[in-house]
């Protein structure tokens, strides 16, 4: 098993999804991690699909939010219909923390001190 420890910010705000296997429903939280690196001035982002089962926690995880997630990796290759490549990060969550809320675009910043 491949752990991988991220930080990085939420591209939009998470779902919740269900489950139904051998008659018992499951629900779990979906979203997409933004995480970027810099060399030098060279600066890349890697995108990372989450999925965790603490459902509780969705109204905390919106656009833009920091956190840091630590769970299990794994790496897909996937065809479309035409034959082109797709990669997939996948990360199934062990542990999460809330690092920062969302960063405020210049505008919503100055009207939100005045």
């Amino acid at each position: 098993m491949a752990v991988i420890m991220l930080t990085g910010r939420l591209v939009a705000d998470a779902a919740v999804k269900s489950t139904s296997k051998q008659g018992v429903k499951s629900e779990f939280v979906t979203f997409t991690l933004a995480c970027n690196d810099q060399k030098g001035d060279e600066k890349s982002s890697m995108f990372y699909d989450v999925t965790m089962n603490k459902t509780k926690l969705v109204d905390y995880l919106k656009k833009g939010v920091l956190i840091n997630v630590v769970g299990r990796y794994k790496f897909e290759v996937t065809k479309d219909d035409s034959g082109k490549q797709f990669f997939h990060h996948n990360v199934s969550v062990f542990d999460i923390t809330l690092c920062g809320s969302a960063k405020k675009a210049e505008g919503e910043q100055a009207a939100s001190e005045e």
